[in-house]
């Protein structure tokens, strides 16, 4: 087993946890707020997806009873899905269903799928911007800043209305949640990579937990279950520090949905801080026939490294390897400066571990040309291992 792997056990733990938390991952499919008519011409407009001819009639509506709450809510809807279908999601809050929403409610339409649709919206954009909230909504020229606590009191404005019985609800409240819990577990490693303590203060923390066990308790649904034992599993790991009770609870998530093969990425994870090196290839066994990501294959790598099976891992660096490289290829033609570093500096890290595996196997040729191969992306690290094993 090399130095190397032995000293990078944490950072690997760390990024693959982080990785995995905010892109493998997603619970937003089900963000899809629903019109509330019985007006039968609207009901066939929208069933035709005839959206333009269905907003239209709702602004006839609205023209002759303005003071209708629900005209206004159903506006809102339509022009989310409009937004959906044309995959239009912009950085900033659409202010013509905001706006809407907000009529609404002023003529008494005070219903739970208003507060969500307001909150769906929101949470839709979140998404687009991939981590922190949504900056701004706009309102009669006015900008007005949305923190995470005026959001959230839309989602929980729909539970109380609806009386917990709306198990939607709940189960967009405990995404929201974990949105939150991701963000600091974010901060956590950015401020363990500088060696300071950091404690994440999240305050819902137990509201989160009870959410999840209350999913656990009403939904018959495997997909939502399955979620809930892996919030759970970030509850335990996260704030508990019990690694054995959230591979528990991965083990639960994988048992609810067997075809979610996700959970076995994450349980692997966790596998592999524990020393259970065998396990956590056995659990990316099975992930990586339906993921192809190239920084599991290192993961599993360095597993067949820590037992001595330099031959698996030289395999798994190679696929890695290659795939970096066709993703270093795609990201140059598009300019994108950020990710091309990103990828050399881990294109270069599986050059430098493929060559401590030929440095085991005793082929120093291929060894040399790999270190030389890291060295030339930019990972210093195998200038020293040149030093050592190439002169």
């Amino acid at each position: 087993m090399t130095n190397y792997i032995r000293k990078s056990t944490v950072f690997f733990l760390f990024y693959l946890l982080s990785y995995t938390a905010k892109s493998q991952i997603n619970f937003y499919g089900n963000f899809s707020p629903r019109y509330d008519s019985s007006e039968m011409n609207l009901s066939r407009l929208i069933r035709q997806k005839n959206l333009d001819s269905a907003i239209n009639l709702i602004n006839q509506a609205i023209q002759s009873q303005p003071d209708k709450g629900v005209n206004y809510f159903n506006k809102a809807v339509i022009n989310y899905y409009k937004k959906i279908i044309a995959k239009s999601f912009s950085l900033l809050v659409d202010t013509l269903i905001y706006n809407d929403c907000q009529r609404a409610l002023d003529y008494g339409y005070k219903k739970p799928e208003v507060y969500y649709l307001i909150f769906s919206q929101i949470s839709q954009t979140d998404r687009v911007l991939g981590s922190g909230l949504p900056s701004y909504v706009y309102k009669k020229g006015v900008s007005k800043e949305l923190n995470y606590r005026e959001i959230k009191e839309y989602i929980d404005s729909a539970i109380d209305l609806s009386n917990y019985e709306h198990v939607r609800y709940i189960f967009a409240r405990m995404i929201f949640f974990y949105k939150k819990l991701g963000e600091e577990q974010s901060e956590e490693q950015i401020q363990f990579s500088y060696g300071n303590k950091y404690e994440i203060d999240f305050s819902d923390d137990n509201r989160f937990k009870l959410d999840c066990m209350m999913m656990l308790e009403k939904s018959k649904d495997n997909y939502k279950r399955a979620a809930s034992y892996y919030f759970l599993s970030q509850i335990s790991l996260i704030k508990d520090k019990d690694t054995i009770g959230a591979i528990q609870n991965l083990s639960d998530a994988i048992a609810a949905d067997t075809t979610d093969y996700v959970y076995y990425s994450e349980r692997a994870t966790l596998k592999y801080k524990m020393g259970n090196y065998k396990g956590a290839i056995w659990d990316l066994d099975r992930y990586l026939v339906k993921e192809r990501r190239p920084e599991d294959f290192i993961t599993r790598a360095n597993c067949y490294s820590l037992v001595e099976n330099e031959k698996k891992a030289i395999v798994d660096y190679s696929t890695a390897i290659d795939l970096f490289e066709t993703q270093l290829k795609e990201r140059k033609k598009k300019n994108e400066f950020l990710k091309i570093n990103y990828i050399k500096m881990h294109l270069g890290q599986g050059y430098y571990l493929r060559g401590n595996s030929f440095l085991l196997l005793n082929n120093r040729v291929k060894a040399c040309m790999d270190f030389n191969q890291a060295v030339n992306l930019g990972y210093k690290m195998a200038q020293g291992a040149i030093s050592e094993s190439c002169n």
